[in-house]
């Protein structure tokens, strides 16, 4: 039984040996079919890090309604023509959902901003509950929340 081993393994090595060329260009080939399969999913990973920390701004489970899609295709006068989202909307997905913990129903604007003789103009005006905070990584500058009541 053995002696079969070794005879194999001395007509494989005189193989390797006649053919050189061969046996490196092969070996080559197996390393280099490695090394990618290894960077290609280092890359992959890199990737999918860079994409979640690159969408963390929008927040971790959250869901946002809108009536204007974000990105696509579609012609602006056809998203117009969508019945406008109102406040009593939030009010039933907060009454019928079985999985959500907050809603907050937000409404933007950007315009100038008047105080006696000062003016600043492209200010985004944002108003909300006082949820938002909750469910939103943006940081507010100056301001404060309502109260419900």
């Amino acid at each position: 039984m053995f002696s079969l081993f070794f005879e194999n393994l001395r007509i494989s090595l005189a193989a390797v040996m006649a053919n050189k060329m061969r046996s490196l260009l092969t070996a080559l080939g197996v390393v280099i079919g490695i090394l990618a399969v290894t960077l290609m999913g280092t890359l992959i990973s890199g990737l999918d890090q860079s994409f979640e920390k690159s969408m963390e701004f929008l927040g971790k489970d959250v869901l946002y309604i809108r009536k204007f899609e974000w990105f696509g295709d579609k012609e602006w006068w056809e998203m117009k023509n969508r019945p406008n989202i109102k406040i009593n909307h939030a009010d039933v997905i907060r009454e019928r959902s079985r999985y959500t913990q907050y809603v907050a129903p937000i409404s933007e604007w950007w315009t100038t901003v008047k105080r006696d003789e000062n003016d600043i103009g492209g200010v985004r005006v944002t108003g909300t509950t006082d949820e938002y905070a909750l469910i939103s990584t943006a940081e507010i500058d100056r301001g404060r929340f309502f109260s419900n009541s």
